[in-house]
């Protein structure tokens, strides 16, 4: 009778025990080179000092390399500000025989700055992808760092970049409208100085465009602003008697 052998496929071990900066090192190396060569990493704008930040589908590669697989335990709708959609999910690390080597809950809201848009379903999703990330992450960030990328999930810092950058844009509006509505004070002020008709909105506007020959819009604030300060310099100067410098004549 003829004896029939059956391969067993072998099944990734976790990296634990004496050998596991050896092993840890290994997995590493060829885990840069799936990552590398697939691109599975934030783009180039997230590069910080340059430190790649891998994506879930990264730290699921690693997951398959190490034996284990992410498990959504649960996403929860949760109570929220008006017009608010939140999600809570949990997500465990497991071993085909079982084993919960690490698990993770995050939160994820439509009132943050999401990549996707903020359906409810990106919510839901993202909530759950920010899980899986931070298990990982708490399970196995020291191989991600060995590997030459940042320990933080991708998911993470690109949230915090579009925060980061919506609440530039923001500070710059407010800076703006803060310029604009100062502009605005100190023309009435000169206008009045001037002489100009302040009470009466229709006579004021007349009156500033006549002088300053601009539109009396936001984007003309500052050059009329100007243009009646130096009105109201040479005003100031022609009460004092003082003449204006005569331009110096090039030699």
């Amino acid at each position: 009778m003829e004896t029939k052998i059956i391969p067993v496929e072998q099944t990734p071990q976790l990296v634990i025990g004496e050998n596991s900066i050896k092993r840890g090192a290994k997995i590493a190396k060829e885990l840069s080179n799936i990552i590398n060569k697939q691109k599975l990493y934030a783009g180039e704008f997230f590069v910080i000092q340059g430190k790649k930040f891998v994506t879930v589908e990264g730290w699921n590669t690693l997951g398959a390399m190490m034996g284990v697989f992410p498990e959504v335990v649960r996403t929860e709708k949760l109570a929220g500000e008006e017009g608010e959609t939140k999600y809570l999910a949990e997500v465990r690390l497991k071993t085909p025989q079982g084993q919960v080597i690490s698990s993770a809950q995050a939160i994820c809201s439509n009132k943050e700055a999401i990549k996707g848009g903020k359906d409810e379903y990106v919510i839901f999703s993202m909530a759950q992808t920010r899980a899986t990330g931070k298990a990982f992450r708490l399970a196995f960030s020291w191989i991600i760092k060995m590997a030459g990328y940042s320990p933080t999930p991708a998911e993470e810092m690109i949230t915090l970049r579009q925060e980061e950058k919506e609440t530039q844009i923001r500070t710059a509006d407010q800076a703006l409208k803060s310029g604009i509505e100062q502009d605005k004070k100190e023309i009435t002020l000169l206008a009045k100085n001037l002489g100009f008709n302040i009470q009466d909105k229709a006579q004021f506007k007349e009156q500033v465009e006549s002088a300053t020959q601009l539109p009396l819009t936001e984007e003309n604030y500052l050059e009329i602003r100007l243009r009646l300060g130096v009105m109201w310099e040479e005003r100031e100067r022609a009460k004092a008697g003082i003449k204006a410098e005569a331009p110096v004549e090039p030699e």
